[in-house]
C-alpha cells in the first residue's frame, strides 16, 4: 500500500495512479483509506476533480521511498542469511583497532549468532587502509580514518568513535588549548 501511495502522491490522480499500478481505481481508493486508518491521519484531501496531499501526506511521500528501500534491503539480507549454510567474512583492520574491546565483543557475539559464518580477521601492519579498499580479498575494512575520497562502489559507514589522547611538550603552542582537533596536529 505504501508503494501505491507513492505513485498516487506523484500523479495526484486516482485514475492515472491505478493505471500505472495495474489495479482498479476502487481498489486503490480502498488501499489509501486503509493506509490513512492505519496511520490514523489523513494523507490526502479529495474533491470531485482534485487530489492534494496533506502535510502528513507530503512528509510520507518524501520518506516512503527510503522506507521501502530499507525494507527491500532487509528482506534481501534476511533471505541471504537464512540460506547461508557456510561462509566466510573477511575483515581487515588497522593495528590500532585490533585490540579494541568493542571489536572483540562484536566478533564473539557474531560468532555466537552465526556459527556457520567464519570470521577471518587480518590486521594491517603496513600500508594504508585506502590501499586495501580496492582489494577484493576483504569484505569489511575497519579503520579510524575517514577517507577523503572513496571510490563510488565502496559504501562507507561511521560505526563508532573513540577518544584519542595527545602528549605535548610543555612548550608546545597547542598545550594551552582545551580542545585539540586532528587538523591542529596536521598543520
Amino acid at each position: 500500500m505504501l508503494y501505491e501511495f507513492i505513485v498516487l502522491s506523484k500523479t495526484l490522480n486516482f485514475s492515472k495512479a491505478a493505471k500505472i499500478l495495474y489495479i482498479s481505481q476502487p481498489v486503490l481508493s480502498r488501499h489509501i483509506k486503509e493506509l490513512e486508518q492505519e496511520f490514523n491521519v489523513p494523507l490526502l484531501t479529495r474533491s470531485t476533480h482534485h487530489v492534494n496531499l496533506t502535510e502528513a501526506g507530503r512528509v510520507l511521500s518524501q520518506k516512503a521511498p527510503e522506507l521501502i528501500d530499507q525494507c527491500d534491503r532487509a528482506i534481501v539480507n534476511s533471505r541471504f542469511w537464512h540460506n547461508v549454510t557456510e561462509a566466510t567474512i573477511r575483515i581487515a583492520c588497522v593495528v590500532e583497532l585490533s585490540y579494541a574491546q568493542r571489536l572483540i565483543d562484536f566478533i564473539q557475539q557474531f560468532r555466537l549468532q552465526h556459527p556457520n559464518i567464519r570470521t577471518d580477521i587480518q590486521v594491517l601492519t603496513n600500508g594504508t587502509p585506502e590501499a586495501v579498499l580496492q582489494d577484493p580479498a576483504y569484505d569489511i575494512i575497519l579503520t579510524p580514518c575517514r577517507f577523503v575520497t572513496t571510490p563510488p562502489h565502496i559504501q562507507k559507514r561511521f560505526i563508532d568513535s573513540q577518544a584519542v589522547a595527545v602528549a605535548l611538550h610543555p612548550k608546545h603552542p597547542l598545550r594551552t588549548k582545551n580542545l585539540i582537533l586532528m587538523n591542529d596536529l596536521i598543520g
